[in-house]
């Protein structure tokens, strides 16, 4: 029987093929038998320096938590103040219609910023990964608590400023339509 040009190759690639599978099959025995060392190390120790900037992290985050505080309060004291202004301008026979609605939208505005401020007092009340003092007592929980509340803090400012500025073009606006009136 005349295997051809090909016999040599192919009794040698079925032969190795067979070691090959012989070879694996041993080695997955023999990783049974064995006792087996954890797929993943326990991660690094932290270091001091870590530690220290997340210690400065909430520190900063607790003091611009305080300063949300105070704006929430001056945002308070601002709406009063354009209410105060829409009723003398009401009773001066000015048009305010946009400025009323500017009002209930900088409100609306302040709240939204609220839920941020509050979300992130929240998370920052709650301090995981800190003790009492503030200290690091789990790194990766102090980094998502000092992550979670700084995304929480931007939002709120993003929304102040927002809020904030559209109120003072919409009075600048108004001014300068109501003069303009005037002077007709």
């Amino acid at each position: 029987m005349d295997l051809g040009p090909w016999a040599p190759r192919a009794l040698i690639s079925v032969r190795s093929a067979t070691a090959v599978g012989l070879v694996v099959a041993l080695l997955a025995a023999g990783s049974l038998v064995m006792p087996g060392t954890p797929a993943f190390a326990d991660p690094p120790a932290p270091t001091p320096k870590q530690t220290e900037k997340l210690e400065r992290r909430l520190q900063v985050e607790l003091k611009v938590l305080e300063r949300g505080q105070k704006a929430l309060a001056r945002a308070g004291k601002r709406a009063d103040r354009v209410q105060q202004l829409i009723d003398r301008a009401k009773a001066a026979g000015k048009d305010v219609t946009n400025l009323e609605a500017a009002l209930f939208e900088f409100k609306a505005d302040v709240a939204t910023a609220r839920s941020h401020y509050d979300q992130a007092k929240s998370i920052l009340d709650v301090r995981a990964g800190f003790d009492a003092d503030g200290k690091v007592t789990n790194v990766d929980q102090a980094r998502e608590t000092v992550r979670a509340a700084a995304r929480e803090e931007r939002q709120f400012l993003r929304t102040m400023r927002k809020a904030t500025r559209d109120l003072g073009k919409a009075i600048k606006e108004s001014r300068q339509a109501n003069r303009a009136a005037s002077l007709r």
